[in-house]
């Protein structure tokens, strides 16, 4: 007992590595994974326009955490990066992102005891692992009716559908960032979720929770009968088919397949489309602006902008007038006059 008691303890090292160990046990990754996303997007936007590189930095490291224990939250990466002001702030958060990310990647002999030799291969894993095909969309439709004597995942046909429809969901995920490019974050991280698990051929069950934080944090008029809707459709899959024979689970299994297309239908039409250019409050008085400038042009009358320094220049001379005529008179009831 004394011999232990005065041994030497790393605990720089094991508190580390309980850390790491932590981040990828099983039960605390899709938790600890969507608090470090939400964490960024809280610190980003309660910074506001004029974001310091501090928040931008933290914002990163927060999100590379997330990535550390797995690739996909790096799907809400674009929609940070758009919420940041500058291309300084966007760098500063790329860098701690990436930063440390590497950092716990290149620690993993320490931490963890992963022999260097491995850690290619770990990399290779970390990027290319995905679920197997044909459990939800097009994809589970196509491997319906179109069985193959091989398994999914051994079968070229399905290797390469699987590896070509993956990329195919990265670039639509990316044309929807940039088709709502203009919108705000929360918007753009449900349009870019949606479109990504809308699209993609590798599927698992959690994957439908990506969008739900932002859609409901900036719902539309569908988002909640969406939620329901996921939800009731994930619950399927985890409680009643787990309770039936093998037989009787394929057979529900392909009618699934078929209804997770209604569902990404409904998950297409809960996008909010009219929020694609920018905040509400913003696009409602630019287009007053536009409407009392169209009015004011089809009366004869100047634009408002044009009204308003109109208005100031005339007070301006009065005021003058009033004091070239008689110093010590009052100065006409309603006009502010300065010196």
């Amino acid at each position: 007992m004394a011999s232990a008691l005065s041994r030497p303890h790393p605990a720089p090292v094991m508190s580390m590595r309980s850390f790491t160990r932590c981040l990828h046990a099983p039960s605390i990754t899709p938790v600890a994974r969507f608090l470090f996303v939400l964490a960024a997007f809280l610190v980003v936007l309660r910074a506001g326009p004029h974001v310091s590189g501090l928040p931008a930095v933290a914002a990163g490291i927060l999100l590379g955490l997330a990535i550390a224990t797995q690739t996909w939250p790096a799907v809400f990466g674009p929609a940070l990066l758009l919420a940041l002001p500058s291309l300084r702030r966007r760098v500063q958060f790329a860098v701690g992102a990436a930063g440390v990310w590497a950092l716990l990647f290149a620690t993993m002999p320490l931490t963890v005891g992963t022999p260097v030799a491995k850690l290619p291969y770990i990399a290779k894993q970390l990027v290319g692992t995905h679920p197997s095909i044909g459990t939800w969309g097009w994809s589970g439709v196509w491997v319906t009716v179109h069985p193959t004597k091989l398994p999914v995942r051994q079968d070229p046909l399905w290797l390469n559908a699987g590896s070509i429809g993956t990329k195919v969901a990265v670039v639509g995920a990316l044309l929807a960032v940039w088709w709502w490019r203009r919108a705000h974050p929360l918007d753009i991280a449900t349009a870019s979720t949606t479109a990504l698990v809308v699209i993609t051929p590798s599927f698992g069950n959690q994957y439908l929770l990506w969008q739900a934080p932002s859609a409901t944090a900036r719902p539309t008029r569908l988002s909640i009968p969406l939620q329901i809707v996921l939800g009731a459709y994930a619950a399927i899959f985890y409680l009643p088919m787990q309770m039936l024979t093998w037989h009787n689970w394929e057979i529900v299994n392909d009618v699934m397949m078929f209804v997770s297309l209604g569902v990404t239908a409904f998950m297409i039409a809960a996008l909010p489309w009219r929020r694609r250019q920018g905040h509400p409050l913003q696009s409602q008085q630019h287009g007053a602006e536009r409407a009392s400038d169209a009015a004011a042009a089809l009366t004869g009358r100047p634009p408002s902008s044009s009204r308003t320094v109109g208005t100031t220049l005339s007070a301006v001379k009065r005021c003058s007038v009033a004091r070239a005529a008689r110093p010590a008179a009052p100065v006409p009831r309603g006009l502010t006059c300065t010196p």
